[in-house]
């Protein structure tokens, strides 16, 4: 599911894209999809401090700002294949909490309600 091609074809995309458009573009239109992914988990001011540290790490070649993340994430249409009894889903919860506070509150008394 990871488009591993616009990586290796980033600049070429980019050239592409950018040939008859009336304003230059930071990264391909084909990097909207892969932005869409992350938004599912996190919020676009998360994805753009991803994508910073993605860049200073050189995996990118460029980061977006917020609201290039946000035009972009809001135009792809998103699908999931359909559940059925073969989907596993695993999940990882660590630092999240379910409640408004840590143990500290159960510990003194308190009820979340």
């Amino acid at each position: 599911m990871f488009p591993f091609y616009v990586f290796e074809h980033w600049w070429g995309l980019l050239a592409e894209e950018n040939r008859d458009a009336r304003r230059t573009y930071e990264a391909p239109k084909e990097f909207n999809e892969l932005l869409a992914f992350p938004h599912i988990f996190l919020p676009y001011r998360a994805i753009e401090g991803v994508l910073r540290a993605l860049e200073r790490l050189k995996i990118v070649p460029t980061s977006l700002n917020y609201s290039t993340i946000r035009g972009r994430v809001r135009n792809v249409n998103t699908k999931f294949p359909e559940a059925n009894d073969r989907l596993e889903v695993i999940v990882d919860a660590t630092g999240t909490s379910a409640n408004e506070g840590g143990q500290y509150i159960i510990a003194i008394g308190y009820r979340i309600a």
